[in-house]
C-alpha cells in the first residue's frame, strides 16, 4: 500500500507543471457483455503510445454491478499498480526510473486489464479528470496533451447478456462396473444469464436404478428426482426480479447418482416441447431447435476388463493359542465372471479353520485338500453381467489357529492355479504375476498377558490387581475366577489387546470409564457397560466378539423426560423398557406411534422415543442384554416421506440411532457411507426444550458431531420420490463420556443468535454463516432444517432461505452485495419478556454490520455492539417479527494489499490467521482498539494457520505484514 501511494503521489507532482509537447495516447475501456455472477475481464487498448514516461488514470464504474477483483499488467509497463480500494473507482499509473528507456507500444496494445465480479445490471466505464487525474508524460516526465478529454480518453461500459439461446447440456458418456453406484455428472456450457430449467432425461431401468443427486452448481431450488423408472427430471428457478445464474463453461450443473446393474443404456435428453427448457432471468423461453445442437445424450456400458484385479494377502501378527482372521482384498475388482486362487503357508505355524465369503461372490468355494494350501474357486452364471467390488473391499476372509513361529502367505501360479477372468469367461492379464498377486505373512508370538488377581480391590489401573502389571493396548487381559475376591472395574481409559472373560468371571465399565480391546473378545462370563445420570461407559472392540456369556449395556433414563434411544445389541426386544412409554417414529404421518407389546424387536440402527414416569419407575437405568453391535451396520429404505410442509421441509425425516456402546463422530469420513440423505444431523437437547442440530463444524442448541452411544437422531433424505441409505463403520467409533460436546470451529464467517425468556428455561438457536461454496437457497450439503417438534412452551428461533424453508443453520454466499436482508422466524412458546442473545459473532471481515430489526416495534439494534435486544413477546405476534441485516460498508477498511489467501478472524478467545493457499503464515501482527490504542503487537509463524490470544472484547483492526512478501493485510475483526 506504501508503494501504491508513494507512486501515485510521485506521478501527481511529476504532472502538476504542465508543458505539452506532444498528444497523449488514445486509451480506450471497452465495451463488454456479461453474464452475471462471472469475473469479467475489461482490457483497457492504448494507441499512440510513444516515448512514455509515466501514466496516472482513473476510471469510474458502478459498485452495484461491479466488484473489483485484481488486474494484469499485460504490456510489461514499469512499476504499473492498480488500485481498487475505493469501490466505483480505479486508480492504474507507473513510471519509467529516471535514465531508463522510455516506452512505446504498437497501436491496439493491451496495457492493462482489469477483472471484477460482475452482479447484473449495467455500469458505465468513465475515465475520470480533474486535470490531473488523467494524465501521461513523456521524455523528463513533461506531461502530454489530452484535451479533449473524449478524444484521448474512450469509455466504455459493462451489460447484460440477454441470452437467446439455451445452454449447452451434456451428460457424460460413463464406463462403469457393474453392481456399483455411478456418478454421472450433467454439464453446461454457455450458461448465461439463466432464471429457471426444466430437464427431462430417459434411460434403461433394467441397467439403472435412481438413488440420488447433488447440486453441484447450487443452482436456487434445483430438484432432482425419478418419478418413474426410466426418467429423471430435474427442475429448478431463480427468484424473480433479479439477475439469472450465470456459470463457466464445462461447469457440472449437476450429477446424479445410479445404481448400476450391468449392460449398456442410453442416456437420452426428451423434448417434447416443453421438457427441456430453459428461460432467461425474466423467465422467457429460450431457443432450443435443433434440439440436437444444445442438447447432447450420453451413456452408461460395462467396462470390460483386460487386467485381473490386484489381490493382496496381508501382513498379521497373530497370538499364540489364539484364532486370527486373514482378509484378502482386491483392487480393480470390475466385471469379474470367475476365479481361481491358490495360497500356500506353513502349517507348522498356523492351522487353517474356516473362510467367511464377505463380498458375496457367487458360487464361491474355499478348501485346503492338503495342509499348507488354500484353494478358492467361484464364478457368475455364463452370458451375464460380472460380479464387481469396491477398491480394498474383502473378497473373502480366512480364519487360522496360531501355533507358533513365522510364515508367509504365498500365491501360487502354474499357469492355472491364480486365473480371473471376465463376464464372458475370457481369461485376464495377470503377468507379471508379482504385480497383480501381493503376498503377505504371519508372525505368531508368545501373548503377553496379564491374569486379574483382585488381590488389592476392584481397580483396574493398581498394578497389585494383576499378576504381571496393568494392560495396554499390546497386552492380554485375563480375568479368571478368582472369588471371593472382587472383579475388575474400569473407571478411567483402560485399554488391553485381547480381553478373555472366564466363566463366572466379570468386567463391569462404570460411567465415564471406557475400555478398548485391539485384539479379541471372548466372554465366558459377565461384561457390563453401565450408566446413570452422571455419564456412560464406553467400549470400543477392534477384533472379533464372541462366547457363551452376558453382555449388558446399560442406558441411564431420567424421568418425566423424553430420551431417544437406539438399541446397542442385536435382537433387542421392546421389554428392555417395562413400565416404561416406548414409542417409534412414523414417517408418513411425521409423528410418533406407542409400541405395547413386549416381544416387538428393537431394529439395530432405527431410534425410539422413551419416557420413564415417576408414577411407575421413575429414573432408571435399563440394560440391553444380548450380542454387542459391531462391525458395518446400514439403516436402508430411508425415504422422503412424511407430512408436506413446504417451509419446514419436513418430509423426508427418518429417525436413526448410533448402534454402538461408544460414540460415533458424524465428520468422520471413513466412518460413513452416506446415500441420499442431506449433511445434517438433528438431536434433542431435553435442557433447551429443542431439537438441536450440526452440520459442517456448525452447531445449534449444542448438538455436534459427536453422537453418544445408543443415541437415536434424525437424518434427512431432501429430495421427494427418493430413498437413502446410512451405513456406519466401525472407523466412526470414539470414547465420549459427554453428552456433548463443545462446538467445532469454523473460519466462516458466522452470527449465532439465541432466544431465551424469563417465563421458562427453554432456548433455542439459529445461525447464520457465510461460505463461498453456498447457495442463498435450502443447499442439503450446507444448511440444516429448523425441526419444529419441541416442547410447547419452548421458544423456536430459526432463518429463511431465498426459497422460504425453515432454517436452524443458514450457510449463504459470501459475495452477499451491500445489504442482505435474512427473514428470521420466531415463535415465543409463551407470552413474556423474552431477549435475543448474539452469542457468538466470529470470522466477519472488514466493512460488515450485523443488525436485527424488530418489525413490530420498529426496533434496530447493531449486534456488532450490542449483543442483546430484550423486548416483550406475545402468542399472538407474527411469525415474520424479526429480520437480520447483514449491511457491508463500503467505507469500511479492507485488504490493502493483493494478497487474499490470508483470512483473519476472531473465535473464542483468539485472533486466527489462516492462509487459504496452505503456505506458512510468517511476520508480524498488531491489534488496534477503534481508537488507535495498540493492544498486541508480535511476530507470528506457523504453516498454514496461527492463533494469539486476546483479552479483549470488542471491534479491533488487525494488521498483518508478510515477512516474505511485504504485503500487509488490515481487517476489522468483531471479537465477541
Amino acid at each position: 500500500m506504501r508503494n501504491t501511494i508513494l507512486i501515485l503521489t510521485t506521478l501527481m507532482v511529476l504532472f502538476h507543471l504542465k508543458i505539452y509537447a506532444q498528444n497523449a495516447p488514445v486509451t480506450v475501456l471497452p465495451d463488454v457483455d456479461a453474464c452475471p455472477g462471472i469475473t469479467v475481464e475489461i482490457p483497457v487498448t492504448v494507441s499512440n503510445f510513444i516515448q512514455i514516461s509515466a501514466a496516472s488514470l482513473t476510471f469510474n464504474y458502478d459498485p452495484a454491478a461491479l466488484t473489483y477483483d485484481s488486474f494484469v499488467n499485460n504490456a510489461g509497463y514499469p512499476n504499473f499498480i492498480v488500485n481498487g480500494l475505493i469501490e466505483g473507482t480505479l486508480y492504474a499509473g507507473g513510471f519509467v526510473p529516471p535514465g531508463d528507456p522510455l516506452i512505446s507500444l504498437p497501436d491496439n496494445t493491451v496495457l492493462f486489464t482489469v477483472f471484477f465480479t460482475y452482479h447484473g445490471g449495467n455500469s458505465n466505464l468513465i475515465w475520470y479528470d480533474n486535470g490531473e487525474s488523467c494524465e501521461y508524460a513523456g521524455a523528463s516526465f513533461t506531461p502530454l496533451n489530452d484535451t479533449p478529454t473524449s478524444t484521448y480518453y474512450i469509455n466504455g461500459s459493462v451489460s447484460l447478456i440477454q441470452p437467446s439461446g439455451a445452454p449447452l447440456t451434456t451428460i457424460a458418456d460413463i464406463e462403469a462396473c457393474p453392481g456399483t453406484d455411478v456418478n454421472i455428472p450433467v454439464t453446461v456450457a454457455e450458461f448465461c444469464n439463466i432464471g429457471a430449467l426444466s430437464l427431462t432425461l430417459q434411460y434403461d431401468p433394467a441397467i439403472l436404478t435412481f438413488v440420488s443427486f447433488t447440486s453441484d452448481a447450487g443452482f436456487p431450488g434445483l430438484v432432482v428426482n425419478s418419478p418413474s423408472p426410466g426418467t429423471v427430471y430435474a427442475g429448478g428457478y431463480n427468484p424473480p426480479g433479479g439477475s439469472g445464474i450465470s456459470l463457466l463453461d464445462n461447469s457440472v450443473l449437476f450429477t446424479i447418482r445410479f445404481s448400476y446393474a450391468g449392460g449398456n443404456t442410453d442416456l437420452t435428453w426428451f423434448d417434447n416441447g416443453e421438457s427441456c427448457e430453459y428461460t432467461d432471468n425474466l423467465y422467457n423461453p429460450l431457443n432450443d431447435i435443433p434440439f440436437e445442437n444444445y442438447y447432447f445424450n450420453g451413456s452408461v456400458s460395462a467396462i470390460l476388463p483386460i487386467n485381473a484385479p490386484v489381490t493382496t494377502a496381508p501382513s498379521v501378527i497373530a497370538f499364540s493359542g489364539s484364532n486370527f482372521s486373514v482378509p484378502v482384498t482386491v483392487t480393480d475388482f470390475c466385471n469379474i465372471g470367475s476365479l481361481s486362487l491358490t495360497l500356500e503357508y506353513d502349517p507348522s505355524v498356523i492351522t487353517y479353520q474356516s473362510y467367511t465369503n464377505t463380498s458375496g461372490f457367487p458360487g464361491l468355494s474355499i478348501n485346503e485338500p492338503v495342509p499348507g494350501t488354500i484353494i478358492a474357486g467361484g464364478y457368475t452364471v455364463p452370458n451375464t453381467t460380472g460380479f464387481s467390488i469396491p477398491d480394498n473391499g474383502v473378497l473373502f476372509t480366512l480364519t487360522f489357529n496360531a501355533i507358533l513361529g513365522f510364515t508367509p502367505l504365498t500365491w501360487y501360479d502354474d499357469g492355472e492355479s491364480c486365473e480371473y477372468t471376465d463376464n464372458l469367461y475370457n481369461p485376464l492379464i495377470d503377468t507379471p504375476f508379482g504385480d497383480y498377486y501381493i503376498n503377505g505373512d504371519v508372525n505368531v508370538v508368545e501373548p503377553d498377558v496379564s491374569n486379574w488377581t483382585g488381590s488389592v480391590d476392584d481397580d483396574w489401573f493398581k498394578a497389585g490387581n494383576w499378576g504381571d502389571g496393568i494392560p495396554g493396548p499390546s497386552k492380554d487381559a485375563i480375568i479368571p475366577n478368582v472369588s471371593p475376591n472382587p472383579f475388575p472395574m474400569v473407571v478411567g481409559d483402560a485399554t488391553c489387546n485381547r480381553l478373555i472373560i472366564n466363566t463366572q468371571a466379570s468386567v463391569t465399565i462404570l460411567p465415564e470409564g471406557t475400555l478398548t480391546a485391539s485384539g479379541n473378545f471372548l466372554n465366558d462370563g459377565t461384561f457390563i457397560i453401565e450408566s446413570n445420570a452422571s455419564g456412560e461407559g464406553s467400549f470400543i472392540d477392534n477384533g472379533n466378539i464372541s462366547g457363551t456369556g452376558i453382555f449388558k449395556a446399560g442406558r441411564y433414563l431420567q424421568s418425566e423426560q423424553w430420551h431417544y434411544v437406539s438399541p446397542m445389541i442385536s435382537n433387542a426386544l421392546s421389554g428392555v423398557f417395562l413400565n416404561i412409554y416406548l414409542t417409534k417414529w412414523n414417517e408418513p404421518s411425521g409423528s410418533f406411534t406407542y409400541i405395547v407389546p413386549v416381544t416387538h424387536t428393537l431394529n439395530v440402527m432405527e431410534g425410539y422415543g422413551t419416557w420413564a414416569s415417576n408414577s411407575l419407575t421413575g429414573s432408571k437405568t435399563v440394560y440391553f442384554t444380548g450380542a454387542l453391535n459391531t462391525g458395518t451396520l446400514s439403516s436402508a429404505g430411508l425415504t422422503s416421506l412424511g407430512p408436506n410442509d413446504p417451509q419446514s421441509g419436513s418430509r423426508g425425516f427418518n429417525f436413526v440411532g448410533n448402534p454402538y456402546p461408544s460414540a460415533v463422530d458424524w465428520d468422520n469420513q471413513n466412518g460413513w457411507t452416506k446415500s441420499g440423505i442431506a449433511n445434517a444431523i438433528y438431536i434433542w437437547n431435553p435442557n433447551f426444550g429443542n431439537y438441536g442440530s450440526y452440520i459442517n463444524s456448525i452447531s445449534v442448541n449444542d448438538v455436534t458431531n459427536i453422537i453418544p452411544a445408543g443415541q437415536g437422531f434424525y437424518v434427512h433424505v431432501p429430495v421427494d420420490n427418493t430413498s437413502g441409505m446410512l451405513t456406519v463403520k466401525n472407523a466412526a467409533r470414539l470414547h465420549s463420556s459427554m453428552p456433548f460436546f463443545k462446538a467445532t470451529q469454523t473460519e466462516n464467517p458466522l452470527i449465532r443468535l439465541e432466544i431465551s425468556s424469563e417465563v421458562n428455561s427453554y432456548r433455542d438457536q439459529a445461525v447464520v454463516s457465510l461460505n463461498e461454496s453456498a447457495t442463498a437457497g435450502y443447499d442439503p450439503s450446507f444448511d440444516a432444517c429448523d425441526f419444529l417438534s419441541g416442547v410447547d412452551e419452548a421458544p423456536a428461533l430459526f432463518s429463511m432461505s431465498n426459497d422460504n424453508k425453515r432454517l436452524a443453520v443458514n450457510q449463504l454466499p459470501e459475495n452477499i452485495g451491500k445489504e442482505t436482508i435474512i427473514q428470521l422466524g420466531y415463535i415465543p412458546g409463551q407470552s413474556g419478556l423474552f431477549e435475543i442473545n448474539a452469542t457468538d459473532i466470529s470470522g466477519f471481515e472488514a466493512g460488515y454490520h450485523l443488525v436485527l430489526e424488530d418489525v413490530k416495534e420498529h426496533v434496530l439494534t447493531d449486534l456488532s455492539t450490542q449483543s442483546t435486544y430484550s423486548f416483550i413477546a406475545n402468542t399472538e405476534d407474527a411469525v415474520d417479527r424479526f429480520r437480520l441485516h447483514l449491511t457491508k460498508n463500503p467505507y469500511a477498511i479492507e485488504d490493502i494489499a493483493n494478497n487474499t489467501s490470508i483470512r483473519i478472524f476472531y473465535h473464542d478467545g483468539q485472533i486466527i490467521l489462516k492462509n487459504r493457499s496452505g503456505k506458512t503464515i510468517s511476520g508480524n501482527v498488531s491489534v488496534f482498539d477503534l481508537p488507535g490504542k495498540v493492544l498486541l503487537n508480535t511476530g507470528v509463524e506457523g504453516y498454514g494457520e496461527t492463533k494469539i490470544d486476546l483479552d479483549f472484547r470488542g471491534i479491533v483492526i488487525v494488521k498483518y505484514q508478510d515477512q516474505t512478501d511485504k504485503t500487509v493485510v488490515i481487517r476489522k475483526v468483531y471479537a465477541y
